[in-house]
């Protein structure tokens, strides 16, 4: 881009700390084209890219009907995390269920992965084949 690209947008954004402005990127994002089904596994992988998300997708996966509350989901991932073992269990609790709640189970349930009520504090797992079979492959377990 020449500094005459640059000059017509002078005035919209201030360049960032790196010197680019918020407009680049998004200019730059709409220049690539990408097909659904790119952007629905980028987005998969994102998704899974997060640990405790594939800890909770296993956990759901391994229950008889792929199904949990919110409070037992909790309570197991909190058992099987070897971190924060010094913290007070109550704290490992809260900590954990406010991370599911707020950040973890949203996320899931934007790439269809799970489905979240919140009125019933219930998760029910709708994942696909092609996320059963990244969940394996990351995790060393069968699809």
């Amino acid at each position: 881009m020449s500094d005459d690209d640059f000059a017509k947008y002078e005035g919209e954004d201030k360049p960032g700390e790196n010197g680019t402005r918020p407009s680049d990127s998004v200019r730059l994002r709409s220049d690539i084209g990408t097909s659904e089904g790119a952007d629905t596994t980028g987005q998969l992988l994102r998704t899974l890219a997060n640990e405790r998300r594939r800890s909770v997708l296993a956990t759901l996966r391994e229950s008889e009907e792929e199904v949990a509350s919110l409070a037992d989901l909790t309570t197991e991932l909190v058992r099987d995390d070897a971190e924060g073992k010094e913290t007070p269990v109550e704290q490992r609790l809260e900590r954990v269920a406010v991370s599911l709640h707020h950040a973890h189970l949203p996320k899931l349930e934007a790439s269809g992965l799970v489905e979240y009520d919140e009125q019933a504090g219930v998760v029910r797992y709708r994942g696909s084949t092609a996320a059963d079979a990244l969940v394996a492959f990351v995790t060393d377990e069968e699809p």
